[in-house]
């Protein structure tokens, strides 16, 4: 009987899950080698499109693999609060937010994981938070009946952050805290966008037409650019049409998802 096709994908998911630490590309390349040796007519090149395969191998900018739900985990994000989302029924997620909070949101089906992660609350208990779809590429939460009993005591205005933290992201669990848009160090914030935004552009312009949203924040995150005590403001707010317009511009090549949404009209109202 014929053998089984070997999946040099699902081997290097293997190698890099079970290894604490991000590796060197010829790392992973020996340890797949070691398990089942590579007889395609370019080892290396196979390897190398096995791992592009993947969203859930990622580059973590030193010349290193890391297992994405493992590398995410320190990361700090903020939501800015809309209107819609204290009417008490639903939150709305930007992008950079579902991707840490659902880092297989993009993996095929077979490796993604759209379950309720855990969400501890200020008060160390644990509840569940859910994903779900809301219509238009729009994704948030209905959230539990312990988070809206936390979120509703908090007497929020719109425009302040509920603050998510990636406490142990190989065991989905994360924290959130509230502040009020009063306390904010906006010298401190400021910097962070800055840095977000160069570190977005420099990766945006790596890529011959461009990049989507999602891999932009999958980038910045593999990259340990939310792993800071003051997370910067919600991508969306920083990478607006006004600072990727004249990026495409400049590209040969358009086409596909090279932006940031389907329509130029924002998804969530700002702050008064």
């Amino acid at each position: 009987m014929p053998q089984d096709k070997i999946s040099y994908t699902e081997l290097a998911h293997q190698v890099v899950r079970e290894s604490p630490e991000p590796l060197p590309f010829n790392e992973i390349w020996y340890r797949v080698h070691a398990i089942t040796p590579i007889k395609t007519k370019n080892p290396k090149g196979t390897m190398r499109s096995a791992i592009g395969q993947s969203r859930l191998i990622v580059a973590t900018g030193d010349g290193r693999y890391g297992w994405k739900p493992r590398v995410i985990t320190g990361s700090v994000l903020r939501l800015t609060l809309s209107k819609s989302d204290l009417a008490g029924q639903f939150i709305e997620f930007d992008d950079d937010l579902r991707d840490v909070l659902w880092p297989t949101f993009f993996e095929i089906q077979m490796r993604t994981d759209r379950r309720p992660v855990s969400l501890r609350l200020p008060d160390s208990s644990v509840t569940s938070l859910s994903l779900e779809f809301a219509g238009a590429g729009r994704w948030g939460t209905s959230g539990s009946s312990d988070f809206w009993l936390w979120f509703k005591q908090l007497k929020a205005r719109q425009g302040d952050h509920l603050i998510f933290c990636v406490l142990d992201g190989d065991a989905r669990l994360y924290g959130v805290e509230f502040q009020p848009r009063a306390a904010r160090d906006e010298a401190a914030i400021a910097e962070r966008n800055q840095a977000i935004l160069q570190a977005a552009l420099a990766f945006y312009r790596s890529k011959a037409n461009g990049a989507a949203v999602w891999d932009i924040t999958s980038h910045l995150l593999a990259t340990g650019q939310y792993k800071h005590p003051i997370p910067p403001d919600p991508f969306a707010e920083i990478w607006t049409p006004k600072v990727w317009k004249p990026e495409l511009a400049k590209k040969e090549m358009r086409g596909g998802w090279t932006w940031v949404r389907v329509t130029d009209a924002p998804r969530r109202k700002k702050h008064d």
